[in-house]
Order: C-alpha cells, then sequence, then structure tokens
C-alpha cells in the first residue's frame, strides 16, 4: 500500500475513525473474555446508539482513497505536504 500517511493523519476523520473503530474492537474483545467495560453498564439501548455512530464514524473515515484504485494514495496525492482544499 502506497498511502501518504503525514498528509492522513492531520485529517480530523481519519482520527474520528481510528479512534471509533479502536473502540469497537475493544469493547468486542472484550466481550470475549467477559470483561466488563464502562459501556456495559449503560443502557443497552444507549450502546447500541453509540455503537451505531461510532461504525458509521469508522465508514465515513476510512483510509481507503476513494479517488484512485485499490488502497494505494494517487502519485500526486502522496506528495502533498497537507491535506489538499478541495475549492
Amino acid at each position: 500500500m502506497k498511502i501518504n500517511w503525514k498528509v492522513r493523519i492531520q485529517k480530523k476523520s481519519f482520527w474520528i475513525a481510528l479512534v471509533s473503530g479502536v473502540i469497537l474492537l475493544v469493547q468486542i474483545v472484550s466481550g470475549w473474555f467477559d470483561y466488563t467495560l464502562a459501556a456495559d453498564l449503560i443502557n443497552a439501548e444507549a450502546t447500541r446508539f453509540i455503537n451505531a455512530v461510532f461504525g458509521i464514524f469508522v465508514v465515513l473515515g476510512i483510509v481507503n482513497d476513494p479517488t484512485t484504485k485499490g488502497l494505494s494514495d494517487s502519485k500526486q496525492a502522496r506528495h502533498y505536504k497537507k491535506p489538499r482544499d478541495n475549492a
């Protein structure tokens, strides 16, 4: 994968997706080992809602660049020093 990580980590959407994904993963793995997290103490309906919101954040901020084929950035994007304005 050829991805310009220096630019990716400057985007809020990347961090929102990464943190949301990690929280969901930790919650799932903790369930496998019967470990109780603070999220387990919240109402089940609230937990489902929060997980749905986190899932949406993950989908909206995935690492994949939809403007290129595959998972790599375009040659042009790999040379950016900061996120490009769409204006």
